[in-house]
């Protein structure tokens, strides 16, 4: 979004053709960055033929849960497929490019971007045990999901504060 204060150093998107739209861009306070894994943005979309982001020099950690359709992730020069019930944890600083999947009829997904506190040594320990791959399977996509949503809804509302940056960061924590 426009309103974003999170700038990559570049950024390439189209993102004309997405439906079931829903984004926020968290508000958090300057303790809650100071201290704490953080929310920077949060929501949920379907992206259609096309639509695709390349990016890299964001201070982000992104998490992106498939939950209909396919996308497709390059990352450290590697392609990955990201199906139903798969998810890929990235740095952004590092280029990437994600797409929906050509034979796909959309890619939809819930997203967080996250950064802060002990993001660094979570993904890096998430890499380590799954082998040095962004991608990984869930047994629960659902409840993955409904972390997201719920990340989305306590910054939907006009509510910036410290107790529900705390709040946020625990449930980054749970996911």
């Amino acid at each position: 979004p426009a309103e974003s204060p999170y700038r990559s150093e570049s950024l390439q998107c189209f993102m004309d053709d997405v439906s079931d739209f829903r984004w926020i861009v968290a508000r958090t306070t300057p303790q809650a960055r100071a201290k704490f894994v953080y929310v920077q943005e949060a929501g949920a979309f379907c992206g259609y033929e096309g639509c695709y982001t390349r990016r890299h020099g964001l201070a982000s950690y992104l998490l992106k849960v498939t939950t209909a359709g396919e996308g497709l992730l390059r990352y450290d020069g590697v392609d990955y497929r990201v199906p139903v019930g798969s998810f890929f944890w990235i740095d952004c600083q590092k280029p990437q490019y994600y797409v929906t999947a050509p034979d796909a009829a959309c890619w939809a997904m819930a997203c967080l971007h996250f950064h802060g506190g002990v993001s660094k040594p979570y993904y890096d320990s998430f890499m380590a045990q799954n082998s040095y791959s962004p991608v990984g399977t869930l047994a629960d996509p659902e409840a993955a999901v409904g972390l997201i949503t719920q990340m989305t809804d306590i910054y939907a509302g006009a509510c910036y504060d410290f107790a529900t940056d705390v709040r946020a960061a625990a449930i980054i924590t749970a996911l």
